[in-house]
This record gives structure tokens, C-alpha cells and sequence, in this order.
């Protein structure tokens, strides 16, 4: 097997240039789409009452098992 050397990628001005480019206009379209999905208002929750608050009668051994009927 033939051993190669490493292959060299170079980098241009033009590449970084257009990178950034990219770069700062993908953060604009995602700041853009956050400030569209927040609701412009704060609504606040609706309170709803409880309606069992009191905790279920506590069952014996005897009724877990079924034995008392």
C-alpha cells in the first residue's frame, strides 16, 4: 500500500467572506422567526378550582387482598 501525504485544503479570502455572509444572514432569519413565534401579549393562566382536595379512605389488608366482601 502506497503511503500519500495529507491532502492540503486551502482556505480563500473569498470562502471566509461568503461564510460569514451565510452566517450573519442565518441569524437574522432565526432572530426574525423567534420574534414572530413570542405572543405579543402575556396572558395569564385561568385558576380552575380543585375538585377532590380530600385524599381516598385508606383501605385495610383485608379489602387489598379481597377477603373482605
Amino acid at each position: 500500500m502506497i503511503n500519500r501525504k495529507p491532502t492540503r485544503i486551502e482556505l480563500n479570502m473569498e470562502d471566509i467572506e461568503e461564510y460569514e455572509q451565510l452566517k450573519k444572514e442565518q441569524t437574522n432569519s432565526y432572530k426574525q422567526q423567534q420574534q414572530q413565534q413570542q405572543p405579543t401579549t402575556i396572558s395569564t393562566p385561568k385558576q380552575y378550582p380543585l375538585l377532590n382536595t380530600t385524599q381516598p379512605p385508606k383501605k385495610t389488608t383485608a379489602q387489598i387482598i379481597g377477603y373482605d366482601q
